[in-house]
């Protein structure tokens, strides 16, 4: 009973931290496209959200495999 206990809380948490990051993941995007919109013209901007965007691309494959 005592392991049926914990594993219902354990796969409750894993839950809740999977809802967390994909939170994480479509606020991240959103900013992406804010960020994008707003730099329209700006280099700087520009090759900042190309940066950002490399880099999240990057973290999004990594935790892909784990949100599945």
């Amino acid at each position: 009973m005592e392991r049926m206990e914990k594993a219902k809380s354990s796969n409750a948490e894993m839950q809740e931290e999977n809802e967390a990051l994909k939170a994480q993941l479509k606020e991240r995007d959103k900013n992406l496209k804010n960020l994008r919109k707003n730099a329209k013209d700006n280099e700087e901007l520009s090759n900042f959200y190309k940066e950002l965007q490399a880099k999240y691309e990057k973290d999004t494959a990594g935790l892909s495999p784990k949100l599945s």
